[in-house]
């Protein structure tokens, strides 16, 4: 029996980044709307980015004590991958 289309997504996280990369044949319909980072940090970004394109102040809030970055609205295409960042 030949294999069926597969895709795997991979979320990589450093400091102030998280990288989201695909690799397969499958295409995945979904698109990434939201993220919620963990140990962010403690102080507030000053901004957030998607591919380098600033995402919207009304669209990312931070939690100091909790450390907590949520980014919503992304409508990220999961075949392509995409790099988050915060400053």
């Amino acid at each position: 029996m030949p294999p069926t289309p597969n895709a795997t997504l991979a979320f990589a996280a450093a400091p102030g980044e998280l990288r989201v990369s695909a690799r397969g044949d499958y295409q995945v319909r979904s698109r990434l709307e939201t993220v919620t980072v963990l140990g962010a940090g403690r102080a507030a970004p000053a901004s957030v980015r998607v591919d380098g394109r600033e995402v919207a102040r009304g669209d990312w809030e931070f939690d100091a004590g909790l450390e907590r970055l949520v980014v919503s609205r992304l409508s990220v295409d999961l075949n392509e991958g995409a790099t988050l960042t915060w400053v």
